[in-house]
């Protein structure tokens, strides 16, 4: 029997789903079962470590009651003073037979030994055996009132009345300053008594020898932590599929986890149906009533054999004959045959056969064939459970010796870059496969080929030297089918070189404001015949005359920091690239750049840290252009606090550390930060 499960989370599938694992928040989460005469109350700490914790100190129970519709609250009473698990005599050998399986784990969890592990791998497998501990106790009390009982994690007040509202606060014993385990707040009325919704099969599915099941996550105001599947094949008997509780995993990676408990039954035999029901586990180990029935059956998936061995003949100019392989065997299991056929091999095909060739077909003839395109032609066997196996496609190679229709309409054009730009009309004949592009450099000279293979579309990009002994260069373009027939050329297309080419422009595209300078990064010239940049600055952007501070001839480099600079000035750049005849671009863009001002020096700044009266005097030398400065300690823990900002040269620390160092930092008169200067450690 199949089952998507996974056991390791079913606690956190509980009402429990909603606590938080982090370690570092701590809390109780409580939930209520109403009934007239009693009230039911079951407790879950956050953490592994809350749990483990509270073991022996255990829980406190207060509640405080009220008349329904009185607004005031009165005070908490305490019901129970330490709620603790079973002390390890109440567990004895003759009475196993009253404690059902997960009492017995909980006792196992409480008392039992711990694994053995060695030296080298005892902190990380202690560390695991303690939260699977954690992980089993919380999903038996989800299983088990006996065991929720057991573990110390329920309580039931049968001291209630209708008409009246009980708020019970359930605190555990073991919090404290440096773990804070925060309490649980519920409010319960005896009037509104719980009831389990009995879940409803969602959707049912019938699959090849099996029946999978489909069941809302989300039942009702209380989620259920577990179910039973029940199956049976008259409608009245029916049988338990699951020994232990079940619920399917939501992280499997398929959106129908994500919405739906999963449960997949096998069947013996297709086309038997069997009547299908769940019920309900609560947290509080009640069963609930089974909810509806679906009907379902397993069916026949299994397609039959895949048609092989297909061949093609060529009859006539739009006839082809198909002939394929299939097992005579498997003749009386299928309804029979389609073809399809395409102009592509893997999709688009078209069904040729309106009516289902019969089983014993082995051959086809297909009378609409078109020679100008390509007849890709696929074999489909459907059986009577209308499964299906498509053979491998088949290309029929149909003979066409007419070659297409010379390119007509070239044109072509030559950017400053030696880009040149051909396009011509697209060919008529539905058959084309593609062109190609030749080209000499004197028109009474044997044409080149630029192109492989044939080019699919009608257009064609190619680059040429623009600095050249030849003024012009030519082109002829040749169309070829899908049976590589060629059409003779095009009409020649003549095109005339640029004369003068500058580069491309270059770009600043980022820049940095560092104690060294100004650093500029660039984006080279695209041109191919740029062989340098140089980079031109100024304090006036109206300035026809820029001043040339850099030259880089190296095409690799594309950063160049400007260290002769003032402080607090403003310069622009721009930059320029230059081909190997010395023409220059133009300037891409200008960049205005504030610089820094200086920061302040405190490599010098020298700081005592006395310890007087309990308490630390701190004193400094005063440096010049400084604000203010800003003091910082350092304790036990390894990080810098902030203590005070002062324009003054002395601070007196009240919190007396005897660990502790101190730093400055300096923040100039421009607002800018220093950095931090030397630690100074109490002297006594």
């Amino acid at each position: 029997m199949t089952k998507y499960v996974n056991i390791v989370l079913l606690m956190l599938l509980t009402f429990s789903k909603a606590i938080s694992q982090n370690d570092s928040v701590a809390f109780i989460r409580t939930i209520s079962k109403v009934e007239q005469s009693q009230i039911t109350l079951r407790w879950a700490p956050s953490t592994s470590i809350s749990w483990y914790l509270s073991l022996t100190k255990g829980y406190s129970i207060e509640r405080a009651v009220n008349k329904q519709g009185d607004s005031t609250m009165s005070a908490f009473v305490m019901l129970e003073p330490k709620r603790l698990p079973w002390p390890k005599e109440r567990w004895q050998k003759d009475q196993l037979a009253s404690y059902d399986n997960y009492c017995i784990i909980a006792a196992e969890l409480l008392y039992g030994k711990g694994t053995s592990v060695n030296a080298s791998s005892k902190i990380l497998q202690k560390a695991d055996e303690f939260q699977n501990k954690y992980t089993y106790a919380m999903m038996s009390a989800d299983f088990s009132a006996q065991a929720a009982d057991a573990l110390g994690l329920s309580f039931i007040d049968t001291d209630v009345k209708p008409g009246y509202v009980y708020v019970y606060r359930i605190k555990s014993l073991a919090s404290q300053e440096k773990y804070i385990i925060n309490p649980s707040t519920i409010v319960c009325y005896p009037s509104k008594e719980s009831k389990l919704i009995p879940p409803d099969i969602s959707q049912i599915k019938s699959m090849d020898k099996s029946v999978k099941i489909l069941w809302d996550r989300e039942q009702g105001p209380n989620p259920y932590v577990a179910y039973y599947i029940e199956k049976s094949a008259d409608g009245k008997n029916y049988k338990r599929l699951n020994n232990v509780p079940y619920l399917s995993g939501d992280n499997i990676g398929n959106n129908e986890f994500k919405q739906f408990h999963v449960y997949i039954d096998s069947v013996d035999q297709n086309y038997i149906p069997y009547y299908y029901r769940i019920i309900g586990l609560s947290p509080f180990g009640e069963l609930s009533t089974p909810g509806n029935y679906e009907i379902s059956f397993g069916v026949d998936l299994t397609p039959p054999s895949k048609p092989d061995g297909l061949q093609s003949k060529q009859l006539g100019p739009n006839k082809v004959k198909l002939s394929w392989n299939f097992p005579e065997s498997e003749n009386k299991e299928i309804s029979g045959f389609l073809i399809g056929r395409s102009v592509h091999v893997l999709d688009s095909f078209a069904n040729i056969t309106p009516i289902i060739l019969p089983p014993d077909s082995r051959e086809y003839i297909d009378e609409n064939a078109n020679p100008l395109k390509p007849n890709f032609y696929f074999v489909t066997a459907i059986d009577t459970g209308q499964n299906y196996n498509i053979s491998l496609s088949h290309y029929a190679q149909l003979i066409d010796s007419i070659p297409p229709a010379p390119p007509v309409d070239v044109f072509g054009t030559i950017d400053t870059n030696g880009i040149v730009t051909l396009t011509w009309k697209k060919n008529s004949e539905p058959d084309i496969l593609g062109y190609e592009v030749h080209f000499s450099n004197q028109s009474d000279h044997v044409f080149a080929s630029l192109t492989n293979s044939p080019v699919p579309t009608n257009s064609f990009t190619d680059t040429i030297m623009i600095r050249t002994l030849t003024e012009h260069i030519y082109y002829k373009i040749v169309a070829v089918d899908n049976n590589y027939n060629y059409s003779s050329y095009s009409k020649m297309l003549e095109l005339e070189r640029p004369d003068i080419v500058r580069p491309a422009v270059a770009l600043i595209a980022d820049f940095e404001k560092t104690d060294e300078g100004v650093l500029l990064k660039w984006v080279n010239s695209t041109s191919k015949d740029v062989v340098g940049h140089s980079i031109y600055r100024t304090e006036n952007p109206n300035n026809i005359e820029w001043t040339q501070v850099y030259t880089c001839t190296n095409l690799s480099q594309t950063t160049w920091v400007d260290e002769n600079v003032k402080p607090m000035t403003t310069y622009y750049y721009k930059i320029h690239a230059f081909d190997e005849v010395q023409l220059q671009s133009i300037a891409g863009n200008k960049i205005k750049v504030i610089t820094n001002s200086i920061k302040v020096d405190v490599s010098n700044l020298e700081i005592q840290a006395k310890l007087m009266d309990k308490q630390v005097h701190l004193t400094w030398t005063n440096l010049p252009n400084v604000r203010k400065y800003i003091v910082y300690k350092k304790g036990t823990s390894g990080k810098y606090i902030t203590l005070s900002s002062t324009a003054a040269n002395n601070f007196i620390d009240k919190d007396y550390d005897k660990d502790a160092s101190y730093v400055l930092r300096c923040i100039a008169n421009s607002g800018v930060y220093s950095a931090f200067s030397r630690e100074a450690k109490v002297i006594n």
